[in-house]
């Protein structure tokens, strides 16, 4: 009998014991797999040292934002990493939320990698390239995306990519997409599309929180790129995008309600009083230029400036001249085949799925961005009487060489 409760006793207690090992590497393995997402959020944040404004504060306060978003949830949906630079380094940083010594959630920033631009030039192909598959490794998800916030200008071009700049690293230069304050040191998209391309990803989706950024030509670069491209045809405040309400929108692939939370919110900001943002369904990108093809063998019609919808400012300093004009305006001023431009209206409407704009829009190339009227400061702005949701630049004789160039022109004429 004594030998029996023994044996029964040991049989108890290693059942048991079994079961607290078996408890405790199921919860450790729930801990580690306690979020499984399947998209990584990218967020590129190139320096704007130097530039006017300097948007360093306002990418602080989008990262802030991004905290509260993954505080209300969004890492259950997709993972962050985001890229900061300054003159001297680039840093890749993962988003993680733990908890502080009171128990509450705090998101910390997990440094994953540093790049001093004396070894890696991060605006070149190679340079991008390589940070992106580090983004890829350090993501292990199925999907991408990525949110781009500098100053831009657009399809504008820069100078030839080289494979490293880094004598730019000790002058002080900042970095943007697009024709920037220091040419020789920008990215172009199509840049960036190669390197999207080069690592054999396509991301969901390329915000691109920029200025000037939602252009045919630009698009046509990152056609392959991603499969949805969302961006602002003029213009755009320093605020950007509230990342708080936008991230988990993305995570979703809810992008009109991305462009309608922006445009809500910027079309009654005091400052600014203006918003434009559409999305661009990339798969119809190729489709679109064989029509424009079309349209540029048979149109013969001179179409007038000032007859065309003009989506950027008169910037002096630059260009002296308007660069942007709304494509769907421009298409039908410019082509006299109906059937043509019936095939484009239906090809347009297939390629922008979102469009949201105010009926004005602001710009700094106003002569400034505030006039005072009667003791009131008031907003410069220009009126928006028809938007397609995507610019072109045909119209820009002063730039036609620069325009031949584009991926976009050999595809179209």
């Amino acid at each position: 009998m004594h030998k029996s409760i023994r044996i029964f006793t040991f049989i108890l207690l290693a059942f048991f014991t079994s079961g607290i090992f078996v408890s405790c590497h199921d919860d450790k393995e729930e801990k580690e797999n306690k979020y499984n997402p399947q998209l990584t959020i990218f967020i590129h944040q190139p320096t704007t040292k130097g530039a006017k404004p300097d948007l360093t504060p306002y990418m602080n306060e989008d990262l802030k934002e991004t905290d509260e978003a993954i505080k209300n949830g969004l890492l259950e949906k997709a993972n962050v990493i985001y890229f900061r630079s300054d003159l001297t380094m680039g840093s890749l940083y993962k988003k993680e939320l733990a908890k502080d010594s009171d128990g509450k959630p705090v998101v910390v920033d997990k440094l994953l990698k540093q790049y001093p631009v004396t070894e890696t030039d991060y605006t070149s192909l190679s340079g991008l390239k390589r940070i992106l598959s580090d983004v890829v490794a350090a993501g292990k998800t199925e999907k991408y995306g990525m949110i781009i916030g500098s100053h831009a200008d657009g399809w504008i071009p820069t100078i030839e990519d080289k494979s490293s700049r880094t004598a730019a690293s000790n002058k002080g230069i900042m970095k943007s997409f697009g024709q920037g304050y220091h040419g020789d040191y920008d990215t172009t998209y199509k840049t960036l599309g190669m390197a999207i391309s080069g690592i054999g990803k396509q991301f969901e989706f390329i915000l691109l929180d920029n200025c000037y950024s939602q252009n045919i030509e630009v698009a046509y670069d990152l056609r392959n790129a991603c499969k949805y491209l969302i961006g602002s045809v003029t213009e755009i405040g320093a605020t950007g995008q509230n990342y708080k309400e936008c991230l988990p929108l993305l995570a979703d692939a809810n992008y009109k309600a991305v462009c309608e939370s922006y445009y809500n919110f910027h079309k009654n900001e005091e400052d600014w009083n203006s918003a434009t943002l559409s999305v661009i369904d990339c798969s119809y990108l190729q489709e679109m230029a064989n029509i424009m093809k079309q349209i540029n063998e048979s149109a013969t019609n001179n179409v007038a400036r000032s007859a065309v919808q003009v989506l950027d400012g008169y910037n002096y300093s630059n260009y002296n001249y308007n660069i942007f004009y709304d494509l769907g305006d421009y298409v039908n001023h410019y082509c006299a085949v109906d059937m043509l431009i019936n095939n484009f209206n239906v090809v347009l409407s297939k390629l922008v799925i979102a469009n949201y704009y105010t009926d004005t829009f602001n710009s700094m190339y106003f002569n400034g961005y505030i006039n005072i009227v009667d003791g009131k400061m008031v907003p410069m702005m220009k009126p928006i009487k028809t938007c397609s949701g995507i610019t072109c630049s045909d119209l820009c004789t002063q730039k036609l060489e620069d325009l031949k160039k584009t991926s976009w022109y050999f595809a179209t004429h």
